[in-house]
């Protein structure tokens, strides 16, 4: 259970490293120096650029296309 994806994903994120190697990421990189990781996403509705792994664009509030909600 501790070691599923999905767990692992989202408490690298928690603890600001990239969520596909581990590598400690800041919150203004946009790829991950250690392994080219794409961080943050351009929206699609207003154009800011929010972290990949938000559902929702934090600066519009536009749901992301092809994110599904998880509850």
């Amino acid at each position: 259970e501790y070691f599923k994806p999905e767990r692992v994903y989202k408490r690298r994120i928690a603890q600001n490293k990239c969520y596909n190697c581990g590598f400690p990421v800041k919150d203004d990189y946009l790829h991950c120096p250690n392994c080219g990781a794409e961080l943050k996403e351009k929206c699609k509705n207003c154009g800011a650029l929010k972290p990949i792994h938000l559902q929702f664009c934090p600066y519009c509030g536009v749901r992301v296309e092809g994110m599904e909600e998880k509850g």
